[in-house]
């Protein structure tokens, strides 16, 4: 017994020839450069693009071979097992933490006496250099926010702390900035 296939619904789209006035529910590629845009076509039409659909058209053998040998790893580059180290230490400790949804912790550097405690740790916490101004503070609480606020991540506690932290840190690096003003 073959199972029943059921009927596609309209894709509201028109048939991209021009004249034709059935209905576009079939999507094909508009170019062989450009794979990700689409044009709608009728089933007649669709018929005979996929009879003349040459992808490799005017490709020589050698590129077709080129291509195809380059398609079994994703078209990316590779290289001889052995001959360079997967990952750096650092690398692989990014990676986890960016994994884990966490901005990777920068490398300590010596800290500014001269710039008291609270500003440092907001200034680490919003991911700012010392000596940042007033615009570039407002430019990264805003990023922030936008990526950790309760509304976003819903019921997502680590999320709601990191938004604590993100706002009491620009608090404390607006007052600061007063001060200097």
């Amino acid at each position: 017994m073959r199972p029943k296939h059921k009927e596609k619904p309209p894709s509201g789209h028109p048939c991209a020839v021009e004249g034709c006035k059935e209905p576009g529910e079939y999507k094909a590629p508009r170019s062989r450069y450009d794979t990700g845009a689409y044009q709608y076509l009728c089933a007649d039409h669709i018929r005979q693009f996929n009879q003349a659909w040459d992808y490799f058209s005017g490709w020589t053998r050698g590129e077709i071979e080129a291509f195809m040998h380059s398609a079994v790893h994703g078209h990316r580059p590779t290289w001889k097992i052995g001959s360079q180290p997967l990952f750096t230490a650092q690398q692989l400790r990014d990676g986890f933490f960016r994994m884990l949804g966490e901005a990777p912790p920068r490398a300590s550097k010596p800290q500014d006496p001269r710039i008291p405690r609270k500003e440092r740790e907001a200034l680490a916490t919003l991911d700012l250099e010392p000596g940042a101004d007033l615009a570039l503070i407002k430019s990264h609480y805003k990023k922030l926010v936008k990526k950790y606020h309760p509304d976003v991540n819903k019921g997502d506690k680590k999320s709601e702390e990191t938004f604590k932290r993100i706002t009491a840190a620009y608090a404390v690096l607006v007052k600061a900035s007063e001060r200097k003003e």
